[in-house]
C-alpha cells in the first residue's frame, strides 16, 4: 500500500462561505478512522513500516522473477514476502490466494513486519487462510510491536473504538499511545486522524495547534484528505488566518493527486462560488480573483465517469451543476480551452480515477487492444470504432482523446451510426474538435437516418431549440418519436415533453400520449420524467389517465423486432401520429 497517499477517509473539507465553518467539513472522527483503517488492511503492497515506501514488490520481466523466486526458496523473508504479493495480486504470476498465505506466511515467521501485517490482513478477509479475528489481532500486535505504522495505526483504532462502546480511559490512552507511535513514522493516516481529532475535541481537548501542526504534517506527506481539509480551514479561518493562496496550494495538490472533493473545491473556489443545499450559488465578496477556465477545468476533471462511491457521502459533489452555470459565463473560446484542458489532465493521469488503471491495463485487455488495432488498420469499422472507445476511456491502452476521435471518425467516415453518433456528440461538446452544433447536427442526421435512436433522440434536441438547424418543434416531434418507439428512454422522454409543453398552436398538446411516453421512461430508470407524470396526474381526468396506462402497457408488451404486424398504439393527433405504428 502506499504509505504516504492517505486514506479515503470521510474527513475532508471543502472550501465553504464564511460565517459556515463547519458546514461542510465533517469531523466524524470515528468514521474516520473506520475509513481509514478498511483502506489500510484491504490491500498488499509497499511496506508501511514507515513514512518511505519498501522496495517495490513487482517484478517486471521473467528474469526477475525468477532471481525472486529462488531467493524465496532459499528463506530470504523480503523476497518471501514480495513473492506472496505477486500471487496475490496475480501480477507475472497467477492469483492463487493459497500460495499467497503461504509465502506470506514464511516471511513472517522470521519476524517481517510487513509480512506479519500481511498475514493479519488475510486473517481479517478470509483469503487464503480461514478469516479469524483472534488471529488478525494476535498478529496486528506483533506487527505493531515490531514497528509496522500500519499495524500501530490498526491497534490504536481497535482501543479507539472500545473506548466508544465503554468510556474505559484507559482504551482512549492506549489508542493515543498508538496513534503517536503511528505519527512519530510520518504514516500520513495516522497524521490526520490525529489531527482531526484535536480540530473535533475527540478523544482529546480541543488543540488548534496541534490540530494544525498534524494536519500539515499529515498533507505534507501527501494525504489528499488532509490537504484538503487543511484547505479548507484557511478558507474559512478556522484557527489559521485566511490565507486564499495557501488554501489554493492545497486543494491543487489533492486535486493533482486526483482527490474529487479538492478538484471540485478548486472549481468553487477558482469561480467564486459556495455550496449550499446541493446548489451551486456564487459567493458574495470572495476575495481574490475568478479563473473561470481553470475552474470549468477542473469540475471537468472531477465530473469524469468513475466510482461514484469515490465521492464523499457527507456533503454533496455536483461539478455538473457547476458545470452548467460556468458554460453560460464563458466564451466559446474559453470554453473549449477548458474542456481540452481537463482532457489532457485526464491523458496524464491514466489512473484517474483512482485505482482504475490496474483493470484498465489488465494483460489481457492490452492483448485485446493489440488484436483490436490490427483490425482497425485493416478498414473494419466496427474495430475501428470499438478502438475510438478504449482510447477514449483507457482501456488496454494509454488514455488518449485524439486517437479516439480520429478512429471514430474513420468508422463514422464509412457509415458506422454509432460512430456518426460519437463524431456528433465531440462536435457538439467542443471536445478535441472544433465546436459546431451544425456539424453535429449533420453526423446526427446520418446516423438518425439509418434509424439509430441515439442519433434520432439528438437531431430532435437540436430541433427543438434551433441549434446547428431552424427551430422545428414538428420535426423536433418526429424525430423523438422514432427514437421512442425503440425504447430509448431519454427519447421517450424528450417526445413526452413536446408533447405536453413545447407543440406550436397549430397541433395541440396531447396530455395522454405524453403521460404514457413519460411512463415508459420513468419505468426504464429516467427520473427527469417523474416530475411531470406527478403534474400531469393533477391536470388529467380518471379516464385520461386509464387510457395513458393503457398505452404504456400495450407498448410493454410488443418486443421490438418480433412480427407486430400493423400496431397502433397511439392516436392522431390533427393528422399527426403522437405515437407509433409498428410494421412487420
Amino acid at each position: 500500500m502506499d504509505t504516504n497517499s492517505g486514506s479515503r477517509s470521510a474527513m475532508a473539507g471543502l472550501a465553504v462561505p464564511r460565517g459556515r465553518k463547519n458546514s461542510l467539513i465533517p469531523t466524524t472522527v470515528a468514521l474516520g478512522i473506520l475509513l481509514a483503517l478498511s483502506t489500510a488492511t484491504s490491500s498488499l503492497g509497499p511496506s508501511c513500516s514507515g513514512a518511505a515506501a519498501a522496495e517495490s514488490p513487482r517484478p517486471v520481466d521473467a528474469d526477475s522473477l525468477h532471481r525472486l523466486v529462488a531467493r524465496a526458496e532459499g528463506g530470504q523473508p523480503s523476497a518471501q514476502y514480495q513473492l506472496g504479493t505477486l500471487y496475490m495480486l496475480g501480477e507475472g504470476v497467477p492469483q492463487d490466494d493459497s500460495l499467497a498465505a503461504l509465502w506470506i506466511r514464511r516471511a513472517a515467521q522470521q519476524n517481517h513486519p510487513d509480512a506479519e501485517f500481511a498475514l493479519a490482513s488475510l486473517y481479517v478477509s478470509g483469503r487464503g487462510v480461514p478469516r479469524d479475528s483472534s488471529e488478525a489481532a494476535r498478529r496486528f500486535r506483533l506487527a505493531a510491536d515490531r514497528g509496522h505504522a500500519a499495524a500501530q495505526f490498526w491497534m490504536a483504532a481497535r482501543h479507539y473504538f472500545s473506548w466508544k462502546s465503554t468510556g474505559d480511559s484507559t482504551a482512549i490512552a492506549e489508542a493515543l499511545r498508538w496513534l503517536r507511535a503511528s505519527c512519530n513514522q510520518g504514516f500520513s493516516v495516522a497524521e490526520f486522524t490525529l489531527g482531526s481529532m484535536y480540530r473535533s475535541g475527540d478523544g482529546v481537548p480541543k488543540d488548534s495547534a496541534q490540530a494544525v501542526t498534524w494536519l500539515t504534517a499529515a498533507a505534507e506527506h501527501h494525504s489528499r484528505e488532509a490537504q484538503t481539509m487543511l484547505a479548507g480551514m484557511y478558507c474559512t479561518q478556522e484557527w489559521v488566518p485566511a490565507q486564499r493562496q495557501v488554501a489554493l496550494k492545497w486543494f491543487r495538490e489533492a486535486a493533482e493527486e486526483g482527490y474529487r472533493e479538492a478538484q471540485f473545491a478548486m472549481a468553487l473556489l477558482l469561480s467564486q462560488r459556495q455550496m449550499i443545499m446541493g446548489m451551486v450559488l456564487p459567493e458574495a465578496n470572495a476575495p481574490g480573483g475568478s479563473d473561470l477556465v481553470s475552474a470549468y477545468m477542473w469540475s471537468r476533471v472531477a465530473s469524469d465517469p468513475g466510482d461514484l462511491e469515490l465521492r464523499s457521502a457527507f456533503f454533496p459533489v455536483n461539478p455538473e451543476g457547476l458545470m452548467a452555470a460556468l458554460e453560460v459565463e464563458l466564451s466559446a473560446q474559453d470554453l473549449a480551452d477548458a474542456k481540452n484542458r481537463a482532457l489532457d489532465w485526464l491523458e496524464r493521469h491514466p489512473d484517474f480515477p483512482p485505482g482504475r488503471e490496474r483493470v484498465a491495463m489488465s494483460d489481457e485487455l492490452v492483448r485485446e487492444h493489440a488484436d483490436l488495432k490490427r483490425m482497425a488498420e485493416r478498414g473494419d469499422p466496427e474495430a475501428e470504432f470499438e478502438l475510438s472507445k478504449r482510447y477514449y476511456h483507457g482501456t488496454g491502452v494509454r488514455r488518449s482523446y485524439r486517437e479516439a476521435a480520429r478512429w471514430a471518425r474513420e468508422a463514422a467516415n464509412q457509415g458506422l451510426a454509432s460512430a456518426q453518433v460519437a463524431i456528433g456528440d465531440l462536435c457538439l461538446r467542443g471536445e478535441v474538435v472544433t465546436q459546431s452544433d451544425a456539424e453535429a447536427a449533420s453526423w446526427y442526421r446520418k446516423a438518425a437516418e439509418k434509424g439509430h435512436p441515439m442519433g434520432q433522440e439528438q437531431l430532435a434536441r437540436l430541433y427543438s431549440g434551433g441549434n446547428g438547424v431552424p427551430q422545428d418543434d414538428r420535426e423536433a416531434l418526429d424525430w423523438a418519436l422514432k427514437s421512442a418507439e425503440q425504447g430509448l428512454a431519454s427519447g421517450q422522454y424528450l417526445a413526452g415533453f413536446l408533447l405536453c409543453c413545447k407543440m406550436p398552436t397549430s397541433v395541440r398538446s396531447d396530455e395522454v400520449a405524453a403521460y404514457a411516453w413519460f411512463t415508459l421512461a420513468a419505468e426504464a430508470g429516467y427520473e427527469k420524467a417523474r416530475p411531470f407524470l406527478v403534474n400531469l396526474e393533477v391536470s388529467m381526468k380518471p379516464k385520461e389517465l386509464a387510457e395513458a396506462r393503457r398505452r404504456a402497457a400495450a407498448w410493454r408488451v410488443w418486443v421490438p423486432g418480433s412480427p407486430a404486424g400493423d400496431f397502433r398504439i397511439f392516436l392522431p393527433v390533427t393528422g399527426r401520429d403522437s405515437g407509433l405504428v409498428r410494421h412487420a
